[in-house]
């Protein structure tokens, strides 16, 4: 006997639809002894849900490292480079004025497995003239998480670590190559009675490239297809191990739409579309399943210098971030607006901005968070001496990330846990003194940070050679003591810390 119903499927106090079994046979004995199988054919949302995300975090971390490889306004650095955890490392052996370094690497620092991921990536680039082809070498590593809710399941969540491996060939106006992934991710599942733990492994290959459209606007692309395997363990102590795939492809612009050079209207924008879709395969007590999702990013940021008497001048600014998702996953829609304005007066030293922001988003409930920014600075010396002053107000969302909160793609799952209430108040008052025969500068300063769950007080004293405000950042020797307080916390905290930094 066949029968087909409809989710939920309870049986003998088990939700069968949260595994979405192919067919689950179920033998019913009747008061006469005869036996009727039925079996129950049913579309749960596992393990497409989870598949889905996990695809999806894959996706956005893939975009996300190849787009640092495919900007045309932050191209990549040209040579060799290694960052691990975080810290560049040197490349020259002088280890010892690298202090964050040898504090991580001497086990002085702990470092998160997260840190450790996020934080390392390297490249080398063959020698070659200005303009000429290019052979680069590259890799890098991301962490990400998710959550969410769907049919009876109130939560799936995960962790996705990448690993990229890549090659590209660069010329003038345009760039090729391709990357290999390796992805893992772990989480689990619950609803209506029913919990499980599931992990997925993905190996992926993404070929990609850039167009220069102008030498500061650039058109990318890049599509790939992944591989893998899916482990589903419920609480009743089956497994399943189906077989995944991925699909994916993408395209993007970014760069400068309009140069207005020093008094007109300069125009930066970023605009990129996503799709995606995952299978898994079927399996004895497990049907397949399929899901897709796609994602639409668009930027725009215009300034407009406009200068006063005396050097001085005035730069206005305003930014739009508008985000879509669609697909079978988490759906929503924001903009994020933006808008600042800077006074600079190089003449008497002094600086000044204000910058707000609002973020408004819908994705099942209308949300709506702001924030807001003054800063001020005080340094009428051209050199390291003298007395310096700066201020700082924030209430709200930050304003430093901009419209890259909402571009972002780890934010628009996990917008509303950020705080609109919070507000911090920072001061910092310097004077720079002459020593050992002018050579160089002793400064002390004291600064302090208020906000409403915690206070924050610092003296400094530190050592650098002299140096004009044109010369850049010299070595620095400096002492800092600090005073930490937090709301409700006892004892307070005191630091004292022994630094040494150099530019090179």
């Amino acid at each position: 006997m066949f029968l087909k119903i409809p989710d939920p499927v309870v049986y003998n106090g088990r939700n069968l639809s949260m595994l979405a079994p192919a067919r689950t046979n179920v033998d019913n004995v009747t008061s006469d002894g005869a036996v009727t199988t039925f079996t129950i054919v049913n579309d749960g949302p596992i393990p497409g849900a989870w598949q889905l995300r996990f695809g999806r975090t894959v996706s956005h971390q893939v975009v996300d490292a190849l787009q640092d490889r495919l900007s045309v306004s932050a191209p990549p650095p040209i040579g060799r480079h290694l960052s691990v955890a975080g810290e560049d490392f040197p490349s020259l052996p002088a280890l010892a004025e690298h202090e964050g370094l040898l504090s991580k690497a001497l086990g002085f620092e702990r470092v998160t497995p997260q840190e450790l991921v996020e934080g390392t990536s390297f490249s080398f680039a063959t020698e070659a003239d200005v303009g000429a082809p290019r052979l680069t070498f590259w890799g890098q590593g991301a962490f990400s998480s998710f959550s969410g809710q769907e049919g009876g399941l109130s939560s799936i969540d995960g962790d996705v670590t990448t690993l990229l491996l890549g090659a590209d060939w660069s010329a003038q106006r345009w760039l090729a190559g391709a990357a290999l992934s390796q992805s893992w991710g772990s989480g689990s599942y619950g609803g209506d009675g029913d919990e499980g733990e599931i992990s997925s492994t993905l190996t992926g290959l993404f070929p990609y490239g850039r167009y220069d459209l102008t030498p500061r606007l650039g058109l990318w692309a890049t599509a790939g297809y992944g591989w893998g395997q899916l482990t589903l363990k419920p609480d009743d102590g089956e497994e399943y191990k189906p077989g995944t795939s991925l699909a994916m492809a993408a395209v993007g612009i970014d760069g400068l739409l309009l140069d207005g050079g020093s008094e007109g209207v300069t125009l930066n924008t970023t605009a990129d579309v996503l799709t995606l879709k995952t299978n898994s395969e079927e399996v004895e007590g497990l049907e397949s399943s399929e899901g897709s999702a796609s994602r639409l990013r668009l930027g725009m940021e215009a300034v407009k210098p406009f200068p006063l008497a005396n050097g001085a001048s005035l730069l206005p600014s305003m930014e739009v971030g508008i985000r879509q998702d669609d697909g079978d996953a988490e759906t929503g829609f924001g903009v994020d607006l933006g808008a600042g304005i800077t006074w600079k007066d190089p003449e008497r030293g002094i600086s000044a901005e204000l910058k707000g922001r609002t973020l408004l988003t819908h994705a099942e409930e209308e949300f709506q968070e702001q924030g807001m920014a003054v800063s001020f600075s005080w340094e009428p010396s051209p050199s390291n001496r003298g007395p310096s002053l700066s201020l700082g107000h924030t209430m709200g969302l930050s304003t430093a990330e901009g419209m890259d909160a909402l571009l972002n793609p780890t934010v628009m799952e996990g917008l509303d846990g950020n705080s609109s209430s919070g507000q911090q108040f920072e001061a910092e008052l310097a004077y720079g003194f002459s020593a050992h025969h002018d050579r160089l500068t002793i400064t002390p300063a004291v600064a302090m940070a208020l906000s409403s769950t915690s206070r924050n007080y610092s003296f400094l004293w530190s050592v650098a050679p002299y140096a004009q405000q044109a010369e850049g950042e010299p070595w620095q020797l400096s002492l800092q003591g600090e005073r930490q307080e937090e709301n409700g916390a006892t004892p307070v905290e005191h630091s004292l810390e022994l630094t040494f930094s150099t530019p090179f």
